[in-house]
Order: structure tokens, then C-alpha cells, then sequence
């Protein structure tokens, strides 16, 4: 049998890096990078400002629990109850940053509800207080004069909670950031900001538009993500004794001996044991999926007691304690309520029968920090959330009642509370997502897009975004996307708001607009189709705003010539997308020459848009055969990207791990095994530095980067390591493809395919022909819809699931396959021999041994001529 060529059933997944010193958008379907039109952003210089050290006001983030407290606030993080004893080596890591010998620094804690966050940082702000500094938690809005004094402070620890809804955070990084490339010896400053949040999603992705001084800040931030801190049903049977201990002894009650059971997922989250342990304590059911409502209904016993109407009729206590409910959620959907007036318009509203009452109770028992306060912790708070929404007592209308009273910013907080109430229950959480919407879809539509934002998950696919994508379908009108347009998230930092982004785009993209203003609008169009899988679209898009650019820059050069060299570097990806490779190679020709003109007339300022053209012409001209002129532009990106990563480290490591990735896949092409893996490693590394950050974004290019070496490894001899690299790889595009499977479905068949060659190789037959025929069941519908760009691909793959039937013996299978193959790539060799001659012949040769007498024969004799015929044509 012969050894696969280059472009043969051995597979590596392309990056291309498609950039204009703008804000990118990463395409995953096929891994190319295209660029949004907007602004080129200039780096402000740092700002001069006196550091001072008087009191921050910094809260400790604790406080003090009266006597009769209702027993919900004892699972409240501030009131630190259950004393902390966990997470010391992270308590050590956080030490230790502090320390280090940069002015100012950030990070960011995430982790579900419930999983320790805010305990954990009021654990280790109290060790730096007592070592003089000042350190604690920032309470309220960040308003832009106490975000200039926060960034100012120097020896200060400034922990930032529910920093994905915190309004005024942008204002603090952007101060802050103004001392980050100062260096120590002008100005001792020692400023540490501490995130926490539940994820580092799309609000995260959205501060790195803020200019590209908070880029930098928070290219050099760590994100560290909570694991489970009891693992194990006897860690987990130990938090629970100790919680139950702390609350017995607290309420003067006996602990429990014995502990229930606790292997429920749930149980991960230290908070649900806590609440097993309050539930012990109180006598209730401590059943994981009961433990929420089970504390909501001795809270309702507190209030009646509160109100005291124990004694009261049977429909007046239970009026009561749904009018109490109905309000506490109204209030808790708002996030609190700063004003007096405010809560009795809204409890008038949603609690009618007794809203004064009601009133007098919440205040005593939940003042929060304005009137009244949300139910906490927030997993009880959204527990009550559902309950009120799935309670047949409460009143038609309600949640449009609690959406007409918002303000703008209660307005937001209620829709991400929706939005995380849908990650828990999604059919009844996108259910009243859509009502809250289509109920005034005018009014509400841009606070739901910012709730979208700060629920919006990496790894995820957070209904939000989605239920208002198809409320906008429905009903959205051109004054909703103009309102919308501003808040769009950049595609490529987000996966959950990309049908949104569409929407805005499409109903803007023929408004009546200027001429740059339309043509801004059709590239990113094109750049959000192109992400959603909808290619074609994609394409008609990219070629109006490269129309539109050429006539503008016909009038003003100067001006225009860099966003047609961007749209051409743009059409060209759409046209790869598309399978047309030859008009694509002189979209991207045309691009090159035009930055290689703007690089020798304006220096410094086009050299990245050179190197990233470059990357992208290299790419294209191995897809059409052109191998050394594809490994020579390579090489000259690489060279280039070394160059700007050293002068200006970090804002260039991104650039420099995609050419690297590219320049790996033309080394193995050309041969160069050794020299492929050791680029394709240094990618790796890279790719997973920039993860750590913002995972959302570059998750899928650390996959990819992955796959490639693997695929390395295993050519180079080193089976073991390439099998763990790929299994990694897969893993990772499983979860891409379940969430969003018209963009990462391909690219997980081609992985499955490259781990299944490497099970051949392994002699792990039976493993390959699963791994294979999983991709060839993926990909043979792609290939029908759209043959130009999947065609290959299919081919790719029926030639590895021949070789896995092979290893088992199975000729007859195998030489169906090895045919299959050859027919989904002729149509394609027959228009460009040259791009596709290895493949095929490769296909061709494997059958060759395995044809029988008559027909199959016959067609083979038939194609092997025909194919000898088209290769001397070409050349």
C-alpha cells in the first residue's frame, strides 16, 4: 500500500490569520480568521498621575449577623459562618502574585455560584490587611472618579465582585492601565485588581475593546477557574459535618451524626453542602434537587412570624407568603431597590392584597445595601426566581409588570438573571426570556443584549443570546439594530451572540448609509455568516464591501487603500470557504502587493497587515499547489511576527502562534518533519498562554494547534504522544460541535479522521474504525450540501476508513472506500490537477491492489489513464 502524500488522507487543520491592525473575528468552520472594518486604534500614552495612600474605603467584604436573621443568611458569604479551610496552594499562588515585581497587575477568578469565590477572597484580603495593606472589596458603580482613585492606590488589593455586571469596571481597567508599562523605579506603585465573576465570557472579551493599553493589561492578567474544592464522597461528607457543626451551633441546635447521600453533581458546589448542612440542622430534606425550595419554605415561615400572622386564616397565610414571595422575587430580578418610593411602586404592582406588609417584612428581613436587597445567596435568589415564574398563584403578567418598573440598569440585571435562571432549567428559563422580550421588545431589546454579555459562557451556548436572535427575527425593526449596533460584541470573542450580531448586521447592511459606513457594515456581515456557517452569504457580502472599497479608494486613496487591502485578505478567506481556490490565491495577491506599497510608504504602521496577508497567500497557494512559494510566504510571515513579538512583546504572541502553526503545516508538506513539530510546539504553547485569558476565543485554536501536533508527532515516529495530543484535540471539538455544530462539526470530523490514522498506525484497528466512521458519517452531508469545500475533505476521510478495513482484514470495505473517495474528489482533480493530484493518486494507488476482476477493473484502468492524461496537461 502506498504511504500517504502530503495532501493525501493525512490531515492538518489550516489557520488563516486574516488581520488589519482592527478588531478580528475568528471564523471556526474553518478555522480562517477575518477582521472587522472599524478604526485602527492608537496606543495612548501612559499617563503621568500622583499616587497617594489614604483610605480607599475598601469594605472587608464581611459583616456582623444579628440574632434574629432570617436562617437564609447564614449560608451568606459575608457573614463567613463556616470558617474557611480550603484552597490554601491557591491562597500561596495569590501570595505570590502580589509580590511580583510589576506596578500594576489583574486577575480573574471565575467559578459557578456557589463554588467559594467571595469567600475565598475575603480570606485572603484579611492576610494582606494584616501585612498594612489596604485590601478589600470595591462596593457599588465604579464611577469614573472613584475608578481614577482606586487605579492610583498603591500597596492596595482591590477585589471586584460580580465584575461581569459591575457597571464602571471598564472605567477602572482603562485607569489602571495607564500604569501598567510604568516602571517600578519611577513609581512604586503595588496595585492588585481581583475579578471574580461566573465565567470569562463575552463581558470579559468586551473590556478588551476598551483601547489597547487595557489589551495589554489584560493580555498579562491570569484567569484562574474554580475547581470543585471537595472531591470525593468523603471530602464531601467531611464539608458537610463541618457546615452542619458551624449552623448547630450557631441556632443552639444538635449537629447531625450521620451525613446523606451526596453524589449529585450539584454537591460539587460547596454552597449546595452547606445547604445540606443548614437543611440537617433545621430538620428538612437535604435531596440535592429539593434543597433550594426546602429553605425558600421555612424562609416563608420567618415572615409570617415577621408579620405576625401565625395566627391568621389558612388563605391569608398563604396569600401572604405568595404576596411576600412574588415581591421578593420582583426585587431580586431588579438586583435590590435603592429608593423607598421605587419598592412601594413595585411591590404595589406585584404584590397587591398585602404590598404595605410585605413591604415592612422585606425591609426588616432583607434591607441590602439602598431599601431593600435581593435574596441571597444567588442561588436561593434564583431559586425563588423560578418558583414565583412556576407557580400557577402568581398573577398573568407578572415578570411584564417587574420589566415595566425597571430602570435601565435593573432592567439589565432582571434579563441576566433570566439568563442564568435558563443555564439551570433552559426550556423554562428561554420560555420567559422570550415573553419578557416580545412584551416590549423596543424598550428591552439593548438590556438584554448586555445581560447576554455578562451570562455569555466560553465553553457554554447560553440561551439568552440565542432567544433574542429569534425574537429579532420575528420582530425586531430597523430602530432596534441601530440601537444594537453599538453593543456588538466582536464575533470573535463570543459564540453566543453571533445569530444576534447577524441579525443587526443584515437589517443595517442596505440602510441608507455613507459610502464607508455600508461598506463597514457588508465586511462584517460577511465576517458574522461567515461564522455562523452561512457561506454563501458570507461571500455575496464580502464582495459588496469590496466594490464599495474600491470605489472609495479610487476617490481617496490614502484614505480607503487600507480597508480594500483588508476586504481583499476578507473575499479571499470567503472564496476559500467557497472552494474557489484560484480566485481566491489573487484576492490574496492583490491584498500582499497592496500592503507591501503601504508598508515601504508608511513604515511601521502596515507591517503586521504584511505579515498576516502573508500567512494567509501562503496557505492559499499550497490549496492550489503552489508549495514552495507557499512555504517561502510562510517563512517570510514568520520572520515578521519574530520581529514585532520583540518589540512590542504579547500584543503580537496571537499573530506569532498563528504564522507559526501555518509555517508548520508547509515544513511538513515540504518534508521538514523535525522542523514542522518543533514550530507546531512552540504554537501549542502559545495558543494555551493566550487561553488561559480568554478562553471563548482561542479555545478553538488551541484544538486546532493540537491536532496539528499530533499529526506531527505521528509522522515523526512518537505514536504515544500523538495519540494523547489528538484525544485532547477531539475532546475539545467535541464540546465546540455540541454547542455550535454548523461551525465545529467539520473541523471535528477532520480531527476524528487524523486520530483515527494514528489508531492505524498504533495497531488499534477497531478504535480507528469507530474514530473514522464517525467523521466519514459527518462529513458525507457536508460534502452533498456543498461539494467544492467538502469534497476533499469527505475523500480525505473514506481514504483513512479504507486503510482502518484494511488493518482488519477487510478488503471488500476497503476498496468501497478507497472508490468512494476517488469519485468525491474527481470532479475537482479534473478542474485543478495540480491541487489535488496527491490525493487522488494516493486514493488510486490504494485501490489499485485491491480491485477484482471485471467493472471494478475496468474503472480503475480507466481512471489511472485519465488521470496521467490531466497531470501532463497540467504541467
Amino acid at each position: 500500500m502506498s504511504s500517504s502524500e502530503t495532501d493525501g488522507p493525512n490531515i492538518h487543520i489550516e489557520q488563516h490569520h486574516l488581520e488589519a491592525g482592527v478588531t478580528g473575528v475568528l471564523v471556526e468552520g474553518d478555522v480562517y480568521n477575518l477582521y472587522l472594518h472599524g478604526e485602527k486604534p492608537q496606543r495612548p500614552k501612559a499617563e503621568r498621575r500622583e499616587l497617594h495612600y489614604r483610605d480607599l474605603g475598601l469594605s472587608a467584604g464581611t459583616g456582623r449577623l444579628g440574632r434574629n436573621a432570617p436562617v437564609s443568611r447564614l449560608l451568606v458569604a459575608r457573614y463567613a459562618v463556616v470558617p474557611f479551610d480550603h484552597r490554601m496552594e491557591l491562597l500561596d499562588e495569590m501570595d505570590a502574585w502580589v509580590e511580583e515585581d510589576v506596578p500594576v497587575s489583574v486577575r480573574l477568578i471565575t467559578g459557578p455560584g456557589g463554588m467559594g469565590k467571595t469567600r475565598l477572597a475575603q480570606h485572603w484580603t484579611a492576610r494582606w490587611r494584616e501585612r498594612g495593606w489596604q485590601a478589600g472589596f470595591a462596593a457599588g458603580a465604579l464611577a469614573p472618579e472613584r475608578a481614577a482613585e482606586l487605579a492610583a492606590a498603591s500597596r492596595a488589593v482591590v477585589v471586584v465582585d460580580y465584575a461581569e455586571t459591575r457597571e464602571g469596571l471598564g472605567e477602572l481597567l482603562r485607569h489602571a492601565a495607564m500604569h501598567f508599562t510604568d516602571p517600578r523605579g519611577e513609581q512604586a506603585q503595588q496595585l492588585r485588581v481581583l475579578l471574580l465573576a461566573r465565567n470569562a465570557g463575552d463581558w470579559c472579551a468586551g473590556l478588551r475593546d476598551l483601547g489597547s493599553e487595557v489589551r495589554d493589561l489584560l493580555d498579562d492578567a491570569t484567569e484562574h477557574e474554580l475547581a470543585p474544592v471537595v472531591v470525593g464522597e468523603e471530602a464531601r461528607e467531611g464539608e458537610f459535618f463541618r457546615a452542619a457543626a458551624a449552623f448547630a451551633e450557631r441556632l443552639n441546635r444538635d449537629a447531625p451524626q450521620t451525613a446523606p447521600p451526596l453524589e449529585d453533581p450539584r454537591f460539587e458546589r460547596t454552597l449546595y453542602l452547606h445547604m445540606a448542612g443548614l437543611a440537617s440542622v433545621l430538620g428538612l430534606s437535604m435531596a440535592a434537587g429539593e434543597l433550594v425550595n426546602e429553605l425558600l419554605d421555612h424562609e416563608a415561615a420567618f415572615w409570617l412570624k415577621r408579620a405576625e400572622m401565625e395566627r391568621a386564616d389558612a388563605v391569608d397565610r398563604r396569600r401572604f407568603k405568595a404576596d411576600v414571595r412574588q415581591g421578593l422575587a420582583a426585587v431580586t430580578l431588579w438586583g435590590g431597590v435603592e429608593r423607598e418610593d421605587a419598592a412601594e411602586a413595585l411591590l404595589s404592582e406585584v404584590a397587591p392584597t398585602w404590598s404595605k406588609k410585605v413591604g415592612q417584612v422585606l425591609r426588616g428581613v432583607h434591607p441590602g445595601e439602598g431599601w431593600l436587597g435581593a435574596l441571597e445567596p444567588d442561588l436561593l435568589g434564583e431559586g425563588l426566581v423560578v418558583r414565583v415564574l412556576s407557580d400557577p398563584m402568581t398573577p398573568s403578567g407578572f415578570l411584564d409588570k417587574v420589566m415595566q418598573r425597571a430602570d435601565g440598569a435593573a432592567l439589565v440585571q432582571a434579563f441576566t438573571v433570566l439568563g442564568r435562571v435558563e443555564l439551570e432549567h433552559p426550556e423554562k428559563g428561554r420560555r420567559w426570556l422570550a415573553e419578557a422580550l416580545e412584551m416590549d421588545l423596543a424598550r428591552r431589546a439593548v438590556a438584554a443584549l448586555e445581560a447576554a454579555k455578562a451570562v455569555g459562557e466560553r465553553q457554554a451556548d447560553p440561551g439568552i443570546g440565542r432567544v433574542l436572535a429569534v425574537v429579532l427575527e420575528r420582530d425586531g425593526t430597523d430602530a432596534i439594530a441601530v440601537a444594537l449596533e453599538p453593543g456588538l460584541p466582536d464575533a470573535q470573542r463570543t459564540l453566543s451572540l453571533r445569530g444576534v450580531g447577524a441579525w443587526v448586521l443584515l437589517r443595517l447592511a442596505n440602510s441608507p448609509a455613507d459610502g464607508p459606513v455600508r461598506a463597514r457594515r457588508f465586511n462584517n456581515l460577511s465576517v458574522c455568516l461567515s461564522s455562523l456557517g452561512r457561506r454563501d452569504e458570507a461571500l455575496t457580502a464580502m464582495q459588496s464591501a469590496v466594490a464599495l472599497y474600491r470605489d472609495l479608494t479610487r476617490a481617496d486613496p490614502d484614505t480607503f487603500q487600507p480597508d480594500l487591502a483588508l476586504s481583499l485578505t476578507n473575499l479571499g478567506t470567503m472564496l476559500i470557504q467557497t472552494g474557489r481556490r484560484e480566485q481566491a490565491v489573487s484576492a490574496m495577491e492583490e491584498s500582499v502587493a497592496l500592503y507591501r506599497g503601504l508598508a515601504r510608504a508608511r513604515g511601521d504602521q502596515h507591517l503586521p497587515d504584511l505579515a498576516s496577508s502573508l500567512t494567509n497567500l501562503g496557505t492559499m497557494l499550497s490549496e492550489v499547489g503552489r508549495r514552495r512559494g507557499a512555504l517561502a510566504a510562510a517563512q517570510e510571515s514568520v520572520g515578521l511576527y519574530r520581529a514585532l513579538d520583540r518589540a512590542c512583546p504579547d500584543m503580537f504572541r496571537f499573530d506569532l502562534a498563528t504564522s507559526l502553526t501555518n509555517l508548520g503545516i508547509r515544513l511538513a508538506e515540504s518534508g521538514h518533519l523535525r522542523g514542522a513539530q518543533a514550530v507546531m510546539q512552540e504554537a501549542v504553547e502559545l495558543y494555551q498562554g493566550l487561553a488561559r485569558v480568554n478562553s471563548d476565543a482561542f479555545l478553538p485554536y488551541v484544538a486546532s494547534s493540537l491536532t496539528n501536533l499530533g499529526q506531527a508527532l505521528s509522522e515523526s515516529g512518537r505514536v504515544k504522544e500523538a495519540l494523547a495530543t489528538t484525544a485532547e484535540a477531539v475532546a475539545l471539538y467535541r464540546r465546540l460541535a455540541h454547542a455550535h455544530p454548523d461551525t465545529y462539526t467539520p473541523i471535528l470530523a477532520t480531527s476524528l479522521t487524523n486520530q483515527g490514522l494514528q489508531l492505524v498506525s498504533a495497531g488499534l484497528g477497531e478504535e480507528a474504525l469507530a474514530a473514522i466512521g464517525e467523521a466519514v458519517d459527518l462529513k458525507r452531508p457536508l460534502a452533498r450540501a456543498n461539494p467544492e469545500v467538502f469534497g476533499p475533505d469527505l475523500a480525505r476521510s473514506l481514504g483513512a476508513l479504507g486503510r482502518a478495513q484494511l488493518s482488519l482484514g477487510d478488503t471488500t470495505g476497503a476498496a468501497a472506500s478507497f472508490r468512494e473517495g476517488v469519485e468525491s474528489i474527481w470532479p475537482l482533480f479534473e478542474r485543478l490537477p495540480g491541487a489535488f493530484a496527491g490525493l487522488t493518486g494516493a486514493l488510486l494507488e490504494d485501490h489499485g491492489g485491491l480491485a477484482d476482476a471485471g467493472n471494478a477493473r475496468q474503472w480503475l484502468t480507466e481512471r489511472r489513464q485519465r488521470f496521467q492524461m490531466l497531470l501532463r496537461r497540467g504541467s
